[in-house]
């Protein structure tokens, strides 16, 4: 959509979200509508949003962060959620200024986009935020990556041997991601359990993707899941966040 559109509709929401976690007595938080087209603009945004508004932290999309020089032009937004100490959330979606995506009433383009292109923009992104040196500069900021980080859970296992056999750096070698979070969010039982044993049950908090999905199947997913109770009960409640 057009940027100013588009900040138009950023501010609404933000002003929306903050009337609403206010009036929630605690009970919600919210995370701020960023354009990603205009880093300077949304690193304004995200500065009132947390400081004037109450919310806690940002969204960008998924697409923003493809690769290192691409995430670079974010520089501004990361600078302030570091100097904030705030949660960046990375989510589905495409640069600002993006054609809208056709197909959307076939099914199997439907699938080949939601249940499988989502899921590769989130392991590019992931890679990006995880194994590149953009957050380098930014040690304060908390991010959050949705759905398990893509295919990061299934890929651990050949990131380490494509680590090992190139002599890469050795914060690679076992796959495991120690910079950003990952939520279970469009995920049951055996994806969370996978990605708790190759990411780490650290890496990992609860995500509903509500109300896009029933709250119910990714709750009892995760309820299911081959975990401790320990782990269990910090993901559900978010601990990993603190």
């Amino acid at each position: 959509m057009p940027p100013d559109i588009e900040q138009a509709i950023a501010e609404a929401t933000n002003r929306g979200l903050a009337r609403l976690t206010a009036q929630s007595g605690g009970r919600f938080g919210g995370l701020a509508t960023l354009p990603s087209g205009a880093p300077t603009l949304a690193a304004r945004m995200l500065e009132q949003a947390v400081d004037e508004y109450g919310l806690e932290g940002g969204v960008l999309p998924a697409d923003a962060f493809a690769d290192e020089a691409l995430a670079s032009t974010l520089a501004p937004v990361l600078a302030v959620a570091n100097r904030l100490g705030t949660q960046i959330f990375v989510h589905p979606g495409p640069l600002s200024g993006s054609p809208m995506p056709a197909g959307g009433d076939d099914p199997l383009t439907m699938i080949r986009r939601r249940a499988v292109g989502f899921q590769d923009t989130l392991t590019q992104a992931a890679i990006t935020l995880e194994y590149s040196d953009l957050l380098a500069p930014y040690p304060d900021i908390k991010v959050r990556v949705a759905n398990l980080g893509g295919t990061l859970a299934l890929l651990a296992e050949r990131i380490a041997m494509t680590a090992d056999r190139m002599g890469l750096p050795p914060a690679w070698a076992d796959g495991r991601p120690r910079r950003i979070l990952v939520d279970t969010a469009s995920f049951g039982a055996d994806g969370i359990a996978l990605a708790a044993k190759t990411l780490g049950a650290d890496r990992i908090v609860y995500g509903s993707d509500s109300p896009a999905l029933a709250l119910a199947p990714g709750l009892d997913g995760l309820r299911a899941a081959a975990l401790s109770e320990t782990e269990r009960s910090a993901i559900l409640s978010g601990q990993a966040l603190a």
